[in-house]
């Protein structure tokens, strides 16, 4: 686009999609801007545009790093309770309630279903966010390799492999994302879901300014409704306002505990009419 439109040499560094996306929004001159990370793209983004739009919309379900300032902002969405409130004490005009869906057609593109396979995660692990995750995830690993290697198992993980236990990177088959990652979840039994955790603040453990929790007893992300849409049985980490979305025990099934995810997990690949 930049070779295109700007005709002249395509900026490079760190600040490079900063540099193209403002030069894309000051020539299209749209009238709604809506950020999906406005993270990255922050008041300082929007306060360096030429055009500026009439209405600045963002999404957010994730950690809200320390300084981000969302001035300059009509409307932040988010599933998420804690994030709507933090995002008006930051500056945001106004937040409410919203959450992801599924476009039914995309089934018709995932081409026949293959379900050889027991369970699969599709998702990222990042240090500052998904401890919980990775040592639930460890622990299904080693569950697959008992003594009745009663299951099988993939996961194709985003992460730095440094940050990833041994025993992980033995299962980590790759990153996937659209439409691969829809039929890899897809051709499993079985999916799950394992919350990060969401919040605001600074990521050193040490630090003497403690990190809010955003989510609290709530959970919110795409995942939830993407294998839903898919077909596949979801056992999700049980947080109260999925009742909002799902009916759990029909729809989709939770639990509380590493020891209940395995069990469920037996319980259901034995009972598959279930």
């Amino acid at each position: 686009w930049w070779t295109e439109n700007v005709r002249t040499p395509v900026p490079e560094g760190p600040g490079a999609h900063f540099e193209i996306l403002k030069a894309q929004i000051d020539t299209l001159r749209p009238e709604v801007l809506f950020l999906a990370d406005p993270v990255s793209y922050p008041a300082a983004f929007l306060n360096a545009l030429q055009h500026k739009p009439r209405l600045v919309v963002g999404w957010r379900a994730a950690d809200i790093p320390e300084g981000t300032d969302w001035r300059g902002f009509d409307l932040i969405l988010s599933g998420l309770t804690g994030i709507r409130e933090h995002a008006v004490k930051i500056g945001a005009k106004e937040a409410v309630s919203f959450h992801p869906g599924f476009d039914p057609g995309i089934i018709d593109r995932l081409g026949a279903r293959n379900t050889e396979l027991d369970v699969v995660f599709c998702g990222s692990i990042s240090p500052a966010q998904h401890q919980s995750r990775k040592e639930m995830l460890c622990d299904l690993s080693v569950a697959s390799l008992g003594p009745g290697r009663d299951f099988t198992l993939d996961l194709h993980l985003q992460a730095d492999a440094a940050n990833l236990p041994p025993i992980l990177r033995n299962f980590n088959r790759g990153a996937l994302f659209g439409i691969e990652m829809f039929r890899a979840t897809r051709n499993a039994k079985l999916t799950l879901d394992i919350r990060g955790s969401i919040c605001s603040g600074k990521n050193d453990r040490d630090s003497l300014d403690p990190r809010a929790d955003l989510a609290g007893k709530e959970t919110m992300n795409q995942r939830i409704f993407e294998a839903t849409g898919c077909g596949v049985f979801l056992l999700a980490e049980h947080y109260q306002n999925l009742s909002d979305y799902f009916e759990i025990g029909k729809e989709i099934e939770t639990f509380r505990s590493r020891e209940e995810m395995l069990e469920k997990i037996r319980y259901y690949l034995e009972h598959p009419e279930q």
